[in-house]
């Protein structure tokens, strides 16, 4: 049975009580789960946390989200099985390092690329998401959701479809750290900014500009120990 949630991170309760639901067969393959108001009376928390946990329900594979029709039980594939094995590393950090070094190693490499490659219908979309990022801010909102759009949208550009379903996985994962990196007063600006950056860099078409420009956003973002920064040092020489 549901019961009333009492923890801090509500919304990370209500994914381990929906996900114990489903990995005890009280809700099958297929089947439609309750809507978010009856889950938000359930569970006794509000819709915007209903609305997190089913999202992070999503990423694990646990879950097809619907629009108009609401959210489905899905079929626990190999691949939706090692999504949820690693949202589950990534609540310890060391793991959320060991991402953020993956992320070291492709990133300036990709914005290097895409300030070659960018069409103006590339530099436009990037721009868009960057106002919107704007807003989501004057507003009170986090802008992880345009974070993972802005960085997608560069992976794009670059035009390699293996790159680009990588680079999905990867923010898939970062969404969370980057969500509570946010919440810090002062530090959304901050990455607004270095985003800017990039993006002039590949409007210039300088791809060392926007590789450097990138690996300075990355390492503001997330403080890496010196010691584990060696692998991504070889980008700066």
């Amino acid at each position: 049975m549901l019961k009333p949630i009492e923890k801090t991170k509500v919304y990370e309760a209500a994914v381990e009580q929906i996900r114990a639901q489903i990995e005890g067969g009280e809700w099958p393959m297929g089947t439609q789960l309750p809507s978010e108001r009856e889950l938000a009376e359930r569970l006794g928390i509000g819709r915007p946390s209903v609305r997190e946990a089913l999202r992070v329900l999503e990423v694990m594979g646990l879950i097809e989200i619907r629009p108009g029709q609401g959210s489905f039980v899905t079929e626990r594939s190999p691949e939706s099985q090692q999504m949820q094995l690693l949202q589950s590393m990534l609540q310890e950090d060391e793991y959320v390092v060991e991402l953020l070094e993956v992320r070291e190693l492709l990133e300036p490499q990709i914005a290097s690329l895409a300030a070659q490659s960018a069409t103006e219908d590339d530099i436009r979309c990037l721009q868009e998401i960057l106002g919107r990022m704007e807003e989501s801010f004057s507003k009170g909102g986090t802008g992880a959701d345009e974070n993972i759009e802005f960085h997608l949208a560069l992976t794009k550009a670059v035009g390699n479809r293996v790159l680009y379903e990588v680079q999905q996985l990867l923010l898939k994962l970062s969404r969370d750290p980057v969500e509570r990196f946010f919440r810090v007063p002062g530090r959304l600006k901050r990455s607004m900014e270095g985003h800017g950056e990039i993006l002039d860099a590949i409007k210039e078409r300088n791809p060392r500009e926007a590789q450097q420009k990138m690996l300075a956003h990355l390492r503001t973002r997330f403080a890496v120990p010196d010691s584990r920064q060696s692998n991504a040092r070889q980008l700066d020489e």
